[in-house]
């Protein structure tokens, strides 16, 4: 029997067979054919599958995507409205916002779709143009968010030049949520370089079997190139933690950053001391801040102040790692719709918020900090060990190159 036909027959009503996640890891293996079939018959029958298409949809080529995305907005005009197609649109905004481009109409009036505003990176001139002209006369959220999302500068201070005061804050606000920074109408990325996947050689912690393979097969977990930068994971800085004297775990260490990141630091080396980071009893002190000009991160401590943590933390065994390129696909990542699938650890680009955009600004020179990388608790921590991060949510490292300076903060739901 077809894959295909043996995957639907899994089904009955709005339930299925426990097997159906088995039978779904073995299509992708050894049957990928099937998959946009089996994912175009999941748009047509609507209300029966829960994530079971946001768990398909990574393992389709872009092309294919291209047409489950084109079929999915189709319905959404004809009113065959879903949860799945809405899904589909949403990760389609984020992954291939070109296949979007000739439907930016219609998802404008869909001021509910999630995420829809990453779609206008696929904007033309002419769209960024409208939106400019639109913003300029209302100011609306979501018009100002398209407009961030098309990158378009002489847009986005067209805009800016026709606002009052007020809605130039507002403006920037939007554009802060955007990773953007407006100073009297510039934009400037809030990125230090391009993004690139931190993956780890030893084992990550391990959840139901089925999840554990379909986690192994997500493309953002087998990246490989020749621009790979190898680096090593785990350890402890030299200095202690200057707020509580305990250890500062080290995260990421690398000769130096990849090609084209405006981070001047040799070696480059993420750390962060967890206790103090995650205090669940005097509360955690965000952001932390690290000075690394004698090339290794000590504390910054200016008022001298001392904590003693509830929760002390072991730091990571020392791993080797690697900071492979991103493909553009997986640029853009969003934490609700990653669904604990994709690999979230990344380095440069664009974080992944949980809440609200927060930067912190630099202790020295008073500058917004652009984002750095960015980790979530699923790291090679070895057997019944624990990273201390939280599993809510995730850890931001920033950096302010003129300064030497890192920031660390954390968000959770």
């Amino acid at each position: 029997m077809r894959t295909f036909e043996s995957f639907i027959g899994n089904f009955d009503g709005k339930a299925w067979s426990d097997d159906i996640y088995d039978k779904l890891i073995s299509a992708i293996r050894d049957d990928r054919a099937a998959l946009p079939e089996i994912a175009h018959w999941i748009l047509a029958t609507p209300g029966r599958h829960f994530n079971l298409l946001a768990d398909l949809i990574p393992h389709l080529t872009e092309a294919e995507f291209a047409a489950l995305a084109e079929d999915a907005v189709q319905r959404l005009a004809n009113d065959e409205d879903s949860d799945d197609v809405r899904k589909c649109i949403e990760r389609a905004s984020l992954q291939i916002p070109q296949a979007l481009r000739p439907h930016l109409a219609l998802l404008g009036e869909q001021d509910d779709l999630y995420r829809s505003a990453f779609a206008w990176r696929a904007s033309d001139q002419g769209g960024a143009d409208a939106l400019a002209a639109t913003v300029a006369e209302e100011c609306e959220q979501a018009d100002c968010e398209r407009l961030m999302e098309t990158g378009n500068a002489a847009a986005i201070r067209r805009a800016y030049e026709r606002l009052s005061p007020d809605g130039r804050a507002d403006l920037a606000y939007w554009a802060l949520m955007h990773d953007v920074e407006l100073v009297d109408g510039e934009a400037r990325p809030l990125t230090l370089g391009r993004c690139h996947h931190l993956q780890f050689d030893t084992e990550r912690p391990s959840y139901a079997k089925w999840l554990d393979e379909l986690r192994s097969l997500h493309p953002t977990l087998r990246l490989r190139s020749a621009e790979d930068v190898t680096g090593l994971a785990g350890g402890k800085t030299e200095a202690p933690c200057g707020l509580c004297g305990g250890e500062v775990a080290v995260f990421l260490r690398l000769r130096e950053a990849p090609p084209g990141f405006a981070v001047s630091a040799r070696p480059l080396t993420l750390a962060v001391c967890v206790a103090c980071l995650t205090d669940y009893a005097g509360g955690p002190i965000v952001p932390l801040f690290y000075d690394h000009r004698s090339g290794e991160p000590v504390t910054l401590n200016p008022t001298g102040q001392q904590r003693t943590p509830e929760i002390r933390w072991l730091p990571m065994p020392v791993s080797r790692m690697r900071a492979s390129p991103t493909p553009p696909r997986w640029e853009v990542q969003d934490d609700g719709l990653a669904n604990s699938r994709e690999n979230l650890h990344r380095l440069g680009g664009r974080p992944t918020w949980v809440q609200e955009a927060d930067y912190p600004n630099c202790p020295t020179c008073t500058r917004r900090m652009p984002f750095l990388a960015q980790l979530s608790c699923e790291l090679p921590v070895g057997p019944g060990a624990d990273s201390g991060l939280n599993e809510d949510g995730l850890t931001y490292f920033f950096w302010c190159d003129a300064c030497q300076l890192s920031a660390v903060t954390e968000q959770y739901t």
